[in-house]
């Protein structure tokens, strides 16, 4: 008899002569390596009786006759058997004969004809394989896409926290830049009275008109309040002041961002004129007038400054 069984890969079943237990074959369906199995021991036992092939009982032998003294025993001449037809054997290939008849030696794996499963029905799964219900890989599904739209709200949210403070996104915020302005005499710092601090916001768009630097620089006398340059600073943004008798000075601008801080000292001088950098220059042109005649002879420092608040300045000139 032929041995069924189910591939362990694909779940299709299988019939393959018995003369295959135990080597390996490829499945029909699947391709993958598999190993035939042994055919049960309880199938591979023969029955101890057989019925006649004529499906008749065998006779059973006639009892013994006793024989008088001196006869001699007759004896019937056997019968021919009558003709019986041998078994059929059915021409389905998909099976082996019950007999381990040497011409089915070549019969490779085939296809069970007994697989019960309906036309176009999926495979059962493999005792291996791991069955997951489609509302469960959704629900993965949105959550996934949830987390996403979380992640990059907060991320935005951190984001214009951590810039809010360096720009000048938003509100404005007006912020006070204050500090001192002092020479080294000696071992000793003194206050650069009537020192100048002129403030520029840096914002990339040259402004429509520049400062005049009449009534800005430190010999000059302080400037009135309708002073065209002090106006035309105010509109850019920026501030003006000089320092007192302390060398104290303190300036509010409308919002945070960068600054360019200029400090003029009104105590000490250049050494030669060309401590006065070229790059100072090009940086404070867009807002002055003439910014060589704004510093003149006197010792200055041009600091660039980010405001995220109030803050503090402190100057010393050598």
């Amino acid at each position: 008899m032929p041995i069924r069984f189910a591939c362990p890969h694909c779940r299709q079943k299988l019939s393959v002569s018995t003369r295959k237990a135990g080597q390996t074959a490829d499945c029909p369906r699947c391709a993958a390596q598999l190993t035939i199995p042994a055919l049960p021991t309880s199938a591979a036992r023969e029955p101890a009786e057989r019925e006649d092939i004529s499906g008749e009982p065998a006779a059973t032998a006639p009892a013994a006759t006793q024989l008088a003294a001196g006869e001699v025993p007759s004896f019937d001449p056997p019968t021919a058997p009558s003709s019986v037809p041998p078994p059929t054997v059915a021409a389905d290939w998909n099976y082996a004969p019950d007999s381990e008849d040497s011409t089915y030696d070549g019969i490779e794996i085939v296809y069970d004809a007994t697989d019960d499963r309906e036309p176009g029905a999926p495979l059962a799964p493999a005792d291996d394989t791991i069955v997951v219900p489609r509302s469960i890989v959704y629900l993965q599904g949105g959550l996934l896409a949830v987390v996403a739209i979380v992640s990059l709200v907060i991320g935005m949210l951190a984001g214009g926290a951590l810039s809010g403070g360096a720009g000048t996104t938003g509100a404005p915020q007006a912020c006070v830049i204050e500090g001192t302005i002092n020479y080294s005499a000696g071992n000793r710092n003194l206050p650069d009275q009537g020192a100048v601090v002129a403030i520029v916001p840096q914002r990339g768009v040259r402004p429509d008109e520049r400062a005049p630097i009449d009534g800005l620089r430190p010999a000059d006398g302080a400037p009135g309040p309708n002073h065209r340059g002090l106006a035309i600073l105010r509109e850019l943004g920026g501030a003006y002041a000089r320092t007192d008798g302390q060398g104290r000075f303190s300036v509010r601008v409308p919002d945070r961002g960068k600054y360019l801080v200029l400090a003029i000292s009104q105590s000490r001088q250049l050494q030669s004129l060309d401590e006065l950098s070229t790059s100072d220059i090009v940086k404070l042109s867009p807002y002055f007038t003439n910014v060589a005649d704004l510093v003149g002879k006197q010792r200055y420092q041009l600091t660039q400054m980010t405001v995220r608040g109030d803050e503090r300045l402190s100057v010393l000139f050598e």
